[in-house]
């Protein structure tokens, strides 16, 4: 296996410093800074790098921020995923190294310009940090120990392990080819949304529970992407900040924003150059390269860590030692062999005790394999599968489905696989799904559901496919932000609103959750944030949140209402916290509440959501919430149903004797009592007003209606609609 050297960094004295006068004084304290950008290229925004002309536009904003760059005697960390280095390999020759010097454009801005070249990675379709490693020296680029931007946060997600760094990281496309990492740059949180690790200095991480604890025996070093510099500049000059410490400031540039926004994106970039161009001056920053920092921080500064302002520490929420077990486990109904790749506590160490399951499904097309959500650690055992025609390094026996019948069969067998699997709780399986995962989801458990499972999770899944396909989208004016094309080349189909063909209409038929939410009997329990993920971005561009067809979070509405009028056993939008009843229901004039921002902002929250689910006992602490046919001689009835306001409740006595009609929120709390005591043979009816029994107004939802007589009983579902 090929293996890097590590990089070397000349000792050279780094110290700012304002002019002396006359009478000595102590050495200003400067802040290193460099300027970083990001080719965040496993984004399907960046599908245009697969054409020339694409790549070329591309390519001539990186040349208009070098130029710009080089004017100002900036120190530059270029960092590119695999998409835009693939697009270099194929399309960077002839005459298109006229204006590089006759190198491609990455030799050409290491060589020529002296700008430094990390790499950068999302760790997408297979592509880690080492692959790109690998892309660049196979471009003539010398590799560096700068690992480009990373996850620390939170620190209960094996997503963000960057303790994977520590030891020679293979590869995954070229699994021939291995990368020791020595600094880790960027220390952010999923999506950004979380509490990133915006600290200027360097230090050496203790672990992924104490990210922020100096470990003088560690090799990886980290520099901190630093605060807002003039902020920084003004603790240094008034002594906040303590003095003689190493400090570091990136600054970040998007060379996208270049080819979409011209010469306005130039401007901002620039303005930034003038600002660090300023301090520079005065003795208060210098241009710094990134490998640079580190060998300032070991050589001038003795490494000492710094970082600077404290964070608060995310707490480690790990409390099991796993264990990773993944082959093809299971065989599809169809006799296709799947990938499964289950994390769980280790069994050998915890051997008395048996653990919930959770069956995850991934969101888009995505795959099972490399995809754990960071579960085991609390008491899970999680378990990833590749549908049939999915999968990068384990690919799944098959074609593709895009989430129909056949790969919610798949599905199906997975669930009744980790069932049966050994130190699980048989009693406590879940299915929890991310965004379009819920198709599958919702599908298979509609179709089966006898399905030996206690809880569906969905994390903002679409409904049908007017929301799948991003037809809200299609209407906002910025071409970047039109994504129905983008759903066209994963499905290879138009939304029905769009085609409405009947051989259209039959394949989205397998494929749009809403049509099979309702006959799901486990319980289901919807997350959805106020800013969706995937859909209309509704109050970032005011004039675009009531689109035809689609108001704001009206795929949540559509299902949790589909959910709580179906057969659910119990049903709720979000968090117990946020405040939404159990069973409730919704319209476009009265919606659930929803998490504030993103939902990547609220961080741990699905963990706790699943143990919530988990800790649900729908069989003790609440009613039996599946409508329990009433025998013949109660013939218990409720008419209208749904009803709006009141619903006139029936019921038939074949023999005298004592009954207890009541009505029961699906938590199993006592609503209101509609008879109670010693009643005659014959037909009875009574009047259900949506009052409790202090007589106030009780929220929209599902209820049961329970009656109980000296010798049967039954109940029967109300949905109350406002």
């Amino acid at each position: 296996m090929r293996s890097l050297r590590p990089f070397y960094v000349a000792a050279a004295l780094q110290v700012c410093c304002l002019p002396l006068p006359a009478a000595p004084v102590a050495a200003q304290t400067c802040v290193h800074v460099s300027m970083v950008s990001h080719n965040e290229t496993d984004d399907l925004r960046y599908g245009f790098l697969d054409t020339e002309s694409g790549y070329l536009a591309y390519r001539d904003a990186v040349l208009k921020v070098a130029a710009l760059m080089t004017r100002y005697g900036a120190a530059w960390s270029h960092q590119s995923d695999w998409r835009f280095l693939e697009a270099v390999r194929t399309f960077d020759h002839g005459v298109v190294l006229d204006d590089t010097n006759g190198k491609n454009i990455l030799r050409y801005l290491h060589e020529d310009l002296g700008f430094e070249v990390d790499a950068h990675s999302h760790e997408s379709e297979a592509y880690n940090y080492t692959d790109v490693v690998y892309l660049l020296e196979d471009l003539g680029i010398p590799a560096t120990g700068v690992v480009g931007g990373f996850i620390y946060s939170p620190p209960d997600s094996p997503l963000c392990d960057w303790e994977k760094f520590r030891a020679p990281l293979p590869g995954r496309v070229f699994p021939e080819f291995s990368w020791q990492a020595e600094v880790l740059w960027g220390g952010g949180t999923s999506n950004h949304q979380g509490q990133d690790a915006d600290v200027s200095g360097c230090w050496r991480p203790l672990d992924r529970c104490h990210f922020f604890e100096d470990d003088p025996q560690a090799a990886l070093v980290c520099i901190g992407h630093g605060t807002l510099l003039p902020q920084l500049i003004q603790d240094l000059d008034d002594g906040v900040a303590p003095a003689g410490a190493m400090f570091t400031q990136t600054l970040m540039v998007f060379e996208l924003d270049v080819m979409n926004q011209g010469q306005t994106a130039l401007d901002a970039i620039e303005a930034q150059l003038q600002l660090v161009e300023g301090y520079v001056r005065q003795g208060k920053a210098r241009w710094t390269p990134l490998q640079e920092m580190a060998g300032i921080w070991r050589d001038d500064f003795d490494s000492v860590p710094n970082h600077y302002p404290d964070l608060p520490v995310v707490p480690c929420a790990d409390s099991y030692a796993t264990e990773v077990i993944e082959g093809y486990l299971v065989t599809a109904p169809d006799g296709n062999d799947l990938w499964v790749e289950i994390t769980r506590p280790r069994l050998d160490l915890y051997p008395d005790l048996s653990f919930p399951a959770v069956v995850c499904v991934s969101g888009g097309l995505g795959s099972g394999e490399h995809a754990d959500w960071g579960l085991a650690g609390s008491g899970l055992v999680e378990i990833h599968f590749n549908p049939e025609g999915r999968g990068i390094a384990h690919p799944s026996q098959g074609i593709e489905d895009c989430n129909g019948f056949v790969h919610q069969d798949d599905l199906r067998a997975v669930v009744l696989f980790a069932h049966d699997l050994p130190g699980t709780d048989p009693q406590q399986l879940g299915v929890f799904t991310r965004s379009y995962g819920l198709t599958m989801g919702a599908g298979c458990l509609g179709r089966y559901p006898e399905l030996p499972v206690k809880y569906l999770l969905d994390i903002e899944g679409p409904d049908e496919s007017y929301v799948t396909c991003f037809e809200p989208w299609a209407l906002d004016v910025t071409p970047v932000n039109d994504r129905h094309l983008v759903a066209y080349d994963m499905f290879g189909h138009w939304s029905t609103s769009r085609d409405p063909s009947p051989s259209n209409a039959v394949w989205w038929e397998e494929r749009e959750a809403l049509r099979y939410i309702g006959r799901v009997r486990c319980a289901y329990l919807r997350v959805q944030a106020q800013w969706d993920h995937a859909q209309p971005p509704n109050a970032q561009w005011p004039g675009f949140d009531y689109p035809p067809l689609w108001y704001p979070g009206k795929h949540a509405v559509d299902m949790i209402n589909a959910a709580a009028l179906g057969e659910a056993a119990w049903s709720r939008v979000n968090g117990a916290a946020i405040g939404n009843p159990v069973g409730g229901t919704y319209s476009r004039e009265s919606p659930p509440r929803t998490y504030t921002g993103v939902f990547a902002a609220h961080v741990g929250v699905d963990l706790e959501l699943v143990w919530e689910l988990i800790n649900l006992d729908l069989g003790i602490t609440g009613v039996d919430d599946t409508p329990q046919p009433a025998p013949s001689g109660l013939a218990l009835t409720a008419y209208p149903n749904p009803f709006n306001p009141s619903t006139r409740v029936r019921y038939e006595l074949a023999t005298p004797g004592s009954v207890d009609l009541a009505v029961y929120d699906l938590s199993g709390r006592r609503i209101r009592t509609l008879a109670s005591g010693w009643q005659a043979v014959g037909a009875h009816a009574v009047t259900w007003n949506g009052r409790d029994d202090a007589n106030r107004i009780v929220p929209s939802g599902n209820y049961m209606a329970r009656i109980r007589t000296s010798d049967a009983g039954g109940s029967t579902k109300l949905a109350l609609m406002k």
